[in-house]
């Protein structure tokens, strides 16, 4: 089970009745997710899914968009390869985690 999650948040232009901040949006995603998770009992209805807050980056050009959007990508696979050194085995044996 991974302990944090990376993502990229885009929006061309937000309605000008839209209330929604960072903030708003990321509360309703936490709250959809920990739902979804207690409903098909992955998680129980006392288990703590998140930590309080989250952090933001803002990326301002296509470069930092780019770099952002290869380490989201690639960073599953930087994870893999850290448990299977801390396990000592190859890359390619089954360790769990997933």
């Amino acid at each position: 089970m991974p302990d944090h999650l990376h993502g990229i948040l885009s929006w061309e232009r937000i309605p000008h009745n839209c209330p929604a901040t960072i903030s708003v949006i990321m509360n309703g995603f936490k709250a959809e997710v920990t739902r979804r998770a207690r409903d098909s009992g992955v998680f129980s209805r006392t288990e703590i899914l998140w930590q309080r807050g989250f952090h933001v980056h803002r990326l301002l050009t296509a470069s930092h968009l780019q770099r952002a959007t290869c380490y989201v990508v690639e960073n599953p696979m930087r994870a893999w390869l850290k448990r299977c050194h801390q396990h000592g085995v190859g890359p390619d044996a089954d360790i769990g985690g997933h």
